[in-house]
């Protein structure tokens, strides 16, 4: 076996109440952190960059970027510009 095997068959076990409540409620705060970053970054120039590259770019509609209307894109690059608007909010706090 791998790591990533053996990784892979831990996470196909795991039950949501085999996890330790500690760990659920760090997993809650981080990913409330990260839509906060995002709904502060969306409006950063790099931010819409991506976001217009990846309409351009066109392609089959899987996913939604946070705070944006428009229509779903691409899976890769909805999580792309997630990320960046992510990052972006954080480094303008």
């Amino acid at each position: 076996m791998t790591i990533a095997t053996d990784f892979a068959d831990f996470l196909t076990r795991t039950r949501y109440d085999d996890l330790p409540e500690q760990a659920v409620d760090h997993a809650a705060m981080l990913i409330a952190s990260t839509i906060a970053s995002a709904a502060s970054g969306k409006e950063i120039q790099s931010a819409a960059i991506i976001r217009d590259l990846s309409r351009e770019r066109g392609g089959t509609p899987e996913a939604s970027v946070w705070f944006d209307s428009g229509p779903k894109l691409p899976a890769i690059y909805a999580a792309r510009a997630n990320a960046l608007m992510s990052d972006a909010g954080r480094i303008r706090r």
